[in-house]
C-alpha cells in the first residue's frame, strides 16, 4: 500500500470519507509516527524509511500488515478529536497486531525482506547473566535467624 492508499484506509477507519475533518498532512504526519513506533518494537524494521511522497511503500513491511500504518494514524486523529473510546479501541488493535507481527517474526513465522528480496535478520544478542560470580567464587551466603548458611551453585 502507498501513501496515498494508507490515507484512504485511515480516512475510513475515522469515518472522515470526504476529508473533511482531518487534513491530509496530519495523517502523513501519523503514518511516519508509526513507521518510527514499529521501528522501535521490532528491530528487523530499523532500516524502514518515512513515506514523504505519495507513491511511497513501506518496504520493509510485509503487505499484509501494512494496513496497521493507517490503524496507528487513525487513532492519532481520534485522539485529536476527543473520540477517546474509538482511539483507544483503534491504539489496542494496532498495539496488539504489533506484538503478533513481532512474535511472528521471532518464531520464524514471517520475514522481513528488503527492496531486493534480501531476509533482514536482527544481529543484536541479547545479553543475560549465566551464573553469579563475586570474588571469583560461585556461592551465594545468606542469614537465616542469625545462622549464617552458605549454599554451592549444586544447591540451587
Amino acid at each position: 500500500m502507498n501513501r496515498t492508499q494508507l490515507t484512504t484506509r485511515a480516512q475510513v477507519l475515522m469515518r472522515d470519507f470526504g476529508g473533511s475533518t482531518f487534513r491530509p498532512e496530519d495523517i502523513y504526519e501519523f503514518i511516519n509516527e508509526a513507521i518510527e513506533r514499529c521501528q522501535q518494537v521490532i528491530p528487523e524494521l530499523e532500516g524502514m524509511v518515512l513515506l514523504d511522497e505519495a507513491t511511497d511503500v513501506p518496504i520493509l513491511l510485509p503487505l499484509k500488515w501494512q494496513h496497521l500504518l493507517a490503524v496507528y494514524a487513525a487513532a492519532r486523529c481520534q485522539f485529536l478529536d476527543e473520540r477517546h473510546y474509538q482511539a483507544t479501541q483503534l491504539m489496542n488493535e494496532f498495539e496488539f497486531k504489533l506484538e503478533e507481527l513481532k512474535g511472528r517474526i521471532e518464531a520464524g513465522e514471517e520475514t522481513i525482506t528488503d527492496a531486493e528480496g534480501n531476509v533482514v535478520t536482527n544481529d543484536n544478542a541479547v545479553d543475560f547473566v549465566e551464573t553469579i560470580t563475586y570474588w571469583g567464587r560461585n556461592n551465594y551466603t545468606f542469614e537465616v535467624e542469625d545462622t549464617q548458611q552458605t549454599l554451592e551453585d549444586e544447591d540451587i
